[in-house]
């Protein structure tokens, strides 16, 4: 059986005497039950007695529910007299460390919320108390040996508590962040399930280490302790007054010291949680002085030791961060980690929270002030405002003096790229750094030529931070002006607006070629396209997501540059050109040589492209540059002009282009280069109505004028050679009469954008404010209207002509060929063919008289040669195809009046006398049209009888006797027939009519 110790009766009388007192003095009873009241909480019981366990000195404590009744157990020292004299006491307690929250006596009594007796057995008692008087002892008599450890248990009372109990003890299973801050418990028992805390290694800073709970070694928290200090005069006033400490009763109190937890949520810890939660980036506990009950401190503003406690976490976190980030021997990393420790708070009004973030905060940023904390990229450290935040992105394309240099003014230095962009907002938002954002950066880049990155996945990287601002749904403004772009030769980036892409197939094969090239434009590195299309093949073979989105997005920024594929070579030649020219003192082979790399290319030049004259100045194209392909033009043109327009003879020498390129490029007109003197446009004004309307009708007008004002004066807009060009041919036709046909003969053989469109002669009428056409009619242009009435064409045979003489070889004037004077074949195509009839040239036939002179010429001669007979026979079937009416009776009559059908017999006949076919019993020895015309099909449209049959000569005979009057040409076919078929005429009619027209007897 145990006894009670020696101090139990003392202890337990003065408790008794105490109750006496109370129940004869209700009105000092009454606080005392008040108080008591108050501590009845459920939530509060476990961490209470783990208080308790931990002024013990236990290192390991267990809280279980056992059939009904919650047991408590820790391995702590046992009661001495002071200790189990405070227990039995309310409202005051011992404790002289204020690192926990029962000063007050009344934390043991919490275990009442659960049951109306409590029980406490230790090796040295074996105790219960009881709800009426909670502060007096009962001695239990208990057999057997006494506890090895200190147990607590209470019966519980009904259901709620019990619930309320269990929740408490999920909760501790769940977060049990008080042990960290026990001075010697660090394993606790919930249930049955062990949890705790694990050392993992020391921390960055003196007093700091890094935890973990049991099993979840990846989840480390790390606990920061201050030094301990001892309590300002006015905390330790403040502290008397909240422990009730009699004058007589008062001790010394220890220094104390403040706990950081990084990696938790910022709330208040005494060392149980409090109800305060803040929005730090760590859990502070220290011995704040809490409100009566008990769930949160005391307001700071009233309370010095709170202010006090606050004003240390404040400057402990300032602290560790400094000494943390000026460790050199940890990698830069895990340097940048100590930035978690920055508060940035978003205070919230006049809270109990926005209260204490605003102490810590405030002693935080005191404490940085005028010290070296940001972590620059180079490892070293500067002062607030010492280093600009750049973003991450450009750290990973250049090196960071170089991000400095490109995009800060001053070469700021730059923030490591190690600090998390949370705590890189901190930073920016409490005003210690100041940040160079992507707007920034696409300023710079629209600004600067930035240098190219050493590979191309970091030029990759660079478009994939652009990539949302050119091809996302608002991108920027002037995205051509971005430079990010790569050019051939180059180490610096350029704009879209700056470059040219060339083609694989347009790539020059000459370095040199390049080297000039690339002086004066700059060209797409062809190794960019290249690398995005294997990047974007080796991300389809991996399924690289990540890797296809970027190159897909690449691409999508080129298309968006107008560089998805290669620039248009005229566009490429023209920027060229602007730099080139631009420059003064260009040597004439430099020029030579641009202008045959756009023979290369196939390039259009603009009327701003120059090229060098004979007389070796250099001029651009708009003033008509000629070309002098055969070196004669000086025959046709006044020396001075030849000397100032025409193109200088060292264009001959190919230095970056074929012959076959450099000829094309000038015929096919993209030179702009002319072939022969220019036609130019002439204005000129008129006052003389009459003038007006004869000049129009001799342009071809053929309706009527029209004048919309009364007034005389008109505007002429006219197209012709330059006077002096006009000039010079006539003076040269006094000894060269050929002169004109030589000079057309140029401007038909240059290229169609010469004189085409047809450029004719415009009138308008002037009013006061306006001026209207005369006419819509398209009219002949000057210089047209003076070579109508000159021998300027070739026929075939090389005679020179007036255009008016001549025909152009058609399929209607086709059959006139060899008879009529046609144009020389390479003067008449379908390029030219339209300026040709312009000058009056004929494409229709004006009638079949020449092809029958041809057959009158040949039916004279007594053996005609077949072929010749065959060859205007068949001009003039095709002439029928197309002929008029009129053509048609002209050719009918001639070949019914006139013996010029060829038979087989080589004899001539008309219409009436000849047949396409017959036989020996239809027509014995009847005229057949010769075998090598017969398939003409003009015989038929001439009605050539088929076969001379005997019903075809009744036919006659009946239509005779009828009183019809036949033509004169079926009358010679009855007189035709009728020695043939004596017979059969004389059954069917008694007479006939002879070719005069008489009736006479047959038998006559």
């Amino acid at each position: 059986m145990m006894r009670p110790p020696p101090y139990f009766e003392h202890v337990r009388k003065t408790a008794a005497r105490r109750w006496v007192q109370l129940e004869q003095d209700p009105v000092l009873a009454g606080p005392w039950h008040q108080l008591f009241k108050q501590v009845q909480s459920p939530r509060h019981v476990i961490s209470e007695l783990l208080q308790n366990a931990d002024d013990a000195g236990a290192t390991m404590a267990s809280a279980d529910i056992r059939n009904g009744e919650f047991v408590f157990i820790h391995n702590g020292e046992d009661f001495t007299e002071e200790h189990f004299t405070s227990l039995c006491r309310f409202g005051y307690s011992n404790k002289r460390s204020l690192h926990t929250i029962g000063f007050r006596g009344v934390g043991f009594k919490s275990t009442f919320s659960l049951g109306d007796e409590v029980r406490l057995r230790t090796p040295s008692l074996s105790v219960a108390f009881r709800r009426s008087r909670f502060t007096e002892p009962i001695w239990i008599d208990q057999n057997g040996t006494p506890a090895s450890h200190t147990q607590v248990s209470v019966t519980i009372r009904d259901p709620h508590r019990l619930r309320e109990l269990k929740k408490n003890l999920e909760d501790w299973a769940k977060s049990p962040a008080s042990l960290l801050f026990f001075r010697s418990i660090r394993h606790l028992t919930i249930s049955g399930i062990e949890i705790g805390w694990e050392t993992q290694m020391e921390g960055p800073v003196p007093g700091s280490r890094w935890f973990s709970l049991t099993g979840t070694p990846d989840r480390q928290v790390l606990l920061i302790q201050s030094d301990p200090e001892p309590f300002p005069s006015e905390a330790l006033d403040e502290i008397r007054q909240e422990r009730m400490v009699a004058l007589d009763e008062e001790t010394d109190l220890p220094p104390c010291k403040v706990e950081l937890v990084l990696c938790m949520k910022g709330r208040l810890f005494v060392i149980l949680p409090t109800g305060v939660l803040t929005k730090l980036p760590f859990a502070c506990n220290a011995p704040f002085i809490q409100d009566p009950a008990r769930v949160k401190i005391k307001d700071p503003e009233i309370s010095p030791t709170n202010r006090w406690l606050l004003d240390r976490a404040g400057k402990l976190a300032a602290g560790s961060l400094l000494r943390w980030v000026e460790k050199k021997d940890i990698e830069i990393k895990e340097r940048c980690k100590a930035y978690t420790l920055l508060p940035d708070i978003d205070h919230d009004g006049d809270s109990l929270e926005g209260d204490c973030e605003r102490f810590v905060e405030e002693a935080f940023k005191s404490e940085l002030t005028d010290k070296p904390f940001l972590l620059l990229e180079d490892g070293s450290l500067a002062k607030g405002k010492g280093c600009v935040a750049v973003p991450q992105a450009l750290l990973n394309i250049w090196p960071g003096d170089l991000v400095s240099n490109l995009f800060t003014d001053d070469a700021i230095p730059i923030l490591s790229r190690h600090i998390s962009a949370r705590n890189r907002d901190k930073l920016i938002n409490q005003e210690s750094i100041d940040e160079i954002d992507k707007i920034d950066v696409l300023f710079t880049l629209k600004m600067e030529h930035p240098p190219k990155p050493d590979t191309w996945a970091q030029l990759l990287l660079l478009w994939d931070f652009v990539a949302e601002d050119i091809i996302g749904s608002r991108p920027t403004r002037n995205l051509e002006a971005v430079r990010i772009l790569p050019v051939h030769g180059k180490d610096v980036l350029y704009a879209a607006n700056e470059i040219v892409r060339l083609g694989e197939k347009r790539l020059l094969q000459s370095q040199e070629d390049w080297k000039f090239l690339s002086e004066c434009l700059l060209v797409l590195n062809q190794n960019w396209p290249r690398f995005l299309a294997e990047q974007r093949l080796r991300a389809e073979r991996s399924k690289n997501d990540s890797l296809l989105g970027q190159a897909a997005s690449a691409n999508r920024i080129l298309d968006a540059l107008d560089l998805g594929q290669a620039s248009d070579v005229s566009q490429v030649i023209q920027q060229a050109a602007e730099k080139f020219f631009s420059k003064e003192g260009c040597d004439i082979e430099d020029c030579i040589r641009l202008a045959q790399l756009a023979a290369t290319l196939g390039a259009t030049v603009s009327e701003s492209f120059q090229f060098v004259t004979r007389d070796g100045y250099r001029r651009p194209v708009s003033e008509q540059i000629v070309y002098d392909a055969n070196n004669d033009l000086d025959a046709f043109l006044p020396d001075q002009w030849y000397q100032s327009h025409v193109l200088h003879k060292d264009y001959g020498v190919l230095l970056s282009c074929s012959g076959e390129e450099w000829r094309l490029w000038i015929t096919s007109g993209r030179s702009q280069l002319l072939s022969f003197a220019p036609l130019q446009q002439m204005e000129k004004h008129e006052w003389d109505r009459s003038f007006v309307i004869t000049l129009l009708k001799d342009r071809g007008l053929r309706g009527e004028p029209t004048f919309p004002y009364q007034r005389d004066d008109f505007t002429l807009e006219d197209w012709d050679f330059q006077e002096e060009h006009w000039t010079f041919w006539q003076e040269t036709a006094r000894r060269d009469p050929l002169i004109w046909g030589k000079a057309f003969s140029r401007i038909l053989l240059a290229p169609k954008e010469y004189w085409t469109p047809f450029r004719g002669l415009k009138a308008w009428q002037n009013g006061t404010t306006y001026k209207r056409p005369l006419t819509n009619e398209a009219l002949l242009p000057a210089w047209i209207a003076k070579f109508q009435s000159l021998p300027c064409l070739q026929d075939t045979n090389g005679r020179y002509r007036e255009p008016a003489e001549l025909y152009c070889r058609t399929r209607e004037t086709d059959p006139l060929f060899g008879v009529e004077a046609f144009v020389r074949p390479e003067y008449d195509t379908e390029q030219t063919r339209p300026l040709l009839i312009k000058l009056g040239v004929r494409d229709t036939p004006t009638g079949p008289g020449r092809l029958l002179d041809r057959l009158r010429a040949l039916a004279t001669v007594e053996s005609p040669p077949v072929y010749e007979v065959e060859k205007w026979c068949r001009r003039l079937d095709q002439l029928l195809s197309n002929c008029s009416t009129s053509e048609l009776n002209e050719i009918k009559f001639a070949f019914a009046d006139e013996k010029l059908i060829l038979t087989a017999e080589s004899e001539w006949g008309t219409t009436a006398e000849v047949f396409l076919a017959a036989d020996e019993e239809d027509a014995p020895g009847a005229a057949i049209v010769h075998p090598a015309i017969q398939d003409l099909s003009m015989w038929r449209k001439l009605e050539i009888a088929d076969r001379p049959t005997g019903d075809l000569a009744m036919h006659w005979l009946c239509s005779i006797t009828s009183g019809i009057k036949l033509f004169r040409d079926e009358l010679r076919r009855v007189r035709a027939l009728l020695p043939r078929y004596p017979e059969r005429i004389w059954r069917e009619c008694n007479h006939w009519r002879n070719l005069e027209g008489e009736w006479t007897p047959v038998d006559q």
